[in-house]
């Protein structure tokens, strides 16, 4: 009897140690981000504050993102003329909204890049494989079959 109660004692006074460091830990990471969000008061200098440009540098670096106002030639493109870009494969979500943000829209101008500038609009990590060879096939017969339709 004795031994389960010491077992049972040992898991809560261990489970309680574990919550006060997870606190104390969690509270130190909180307490930090609240100091660069703050607004300045009567004992903060304006220095002391992040800017927003400051803290957008530090949610997206700089490097590997590209502006919607790259060296993409980019038309005047209608709503109606745009292509749902998931449709090839390899190309989700997060790669149609990178694609857009860079000014592609449409199957015709994902065809006339080349795999470095899909490289460069999308960023990927080393551990992401972006076929963009094979993106431009399937943007080119997407485009063909367009073009056939109309």
């Amino acid at each position: 009897m004795l031994f389960w109660i010491g077992l049972i004692l040992g898991i809560i006074i261990g489970w309680i140690i574990e919550w006060v460091l997870d606190w104390w830990f969690w509270r130190g990471d909180i307490a930090e981000i609240g100091t660069v969000l703050a607004s300045p008061g009567p004992e903060s200098s304006p220095s002391d504050v992040a800017t927003i440009e400051e803290l957008s540098q530090v949610a997206m670096p700089s490097e590997g993102w590209i502006e919607a106002s790259s060296s993409v030639e980019t038309s005047s493109v209608a709503h109606s003329s745009m292509n749902d870009l998931k449709k090839i494969k390899g190309i989700g979500k997060v790669y149609e909204g990178m694609l857009n943000q860079g000014g592609i829209y449409n199957f015709s101008q994902l065809a006339a890049l080349t795999p470095e500038k899909i490289q460069q609009l999308i960023g990927p990590e080393n551990w992401q494989n972006i076929d963009s060879e094979s993106w431009i096939e399937q943007a080119q017969q997407y485009a063909i079959n367009q073009e056939g339709s109309r």
